[in-house]
């Protein structure tokens, strides 16, 4: 996972896929690193990760997107 940053984690994989489709809407890919035990959902992240240069893109984004 070279050159790429986490912009997002939730505990919850619905929202780490909502906020995943409207990244790719803006033309900015994703991947989803999920970190979750899967013997115990409660522990672990999932994260969302993107290139350096569509990081600070992608943050905006999604800081747009929470406040509304």
């Amino acid at each position: 996972m070279e050159n790429k940053v986490v912009v997002f984690s939730s505990t919850q994989e619905a929202i780490v896929h909502i906020i995943k489709g409207m990244l790719e809407v803006n033309n900015i890919p994703s991947l989803v690193f999920n970190q979750k035990d899967s013997s115990y959902n409660s522990f672990g992240e999932i994260d969302l990760l993107v290139s350096n240069e569509l990081a600070d893109e992608a943050k905006e984004l999604i800081r747009s997107y929470q406040n509304n």
